[in-house]
């Protein structure tokens, strides 16, 4: 807890906040068919490539949001590292996708995130 004595310390940093696309629909779909799991598989397996590229590339994972993350970098960190960083997110994202939740899908989900990642490609 702070205390009224505690330093008060400001830091800046440059926030990225992202959520998946359809996430709702998809999980929604994966209830129906008791494939859960693969959708809790998926966003452990996205927070395992976070925490692997935070080491590298130096960012704080600040905070998991439901179907997303809130993460922070130092106000320098070059754009086009992080434009390829987001484009590994995506790719990263689209392999998981396709192998455990597009195969026991009832309905076709369109991702509209494919849109942001042809734009940061």
């Amino acid at each position: 807890m702070t205390r009224t004595n505690d330093q008060l310390k400001t830091t800046q940093k440059m926030v990225l906040v992202f959520d998946v696309c359809s996430s709702t629909s998809i999980l929604e779909d994966l209830l129906r068919s008791e494939n859960e799991a693969k959708w809790r598989n998926l966003l452990i397996s996205l927070k395992k490539f976070l925490r692997q590229e935070s080491k590298s590339h130096d960012f704080d994972i600040y905070k998991f949001v439901g179907d997303g993350w809130i993460l922070l970098f130092d106000p320098t960190f070059d754009a086009s590292t992080l434009f390829d960083l987001l484009r590994r997110l995506c790719d990263e994202y689209e392999k998981l996708f396709r192998k455990s939740i597009e195969p026991v899908l009832s309905m076709d989900i369109k991702n509209i995130g494919d849109n942001v990642q042809h734009i940061v490609h």
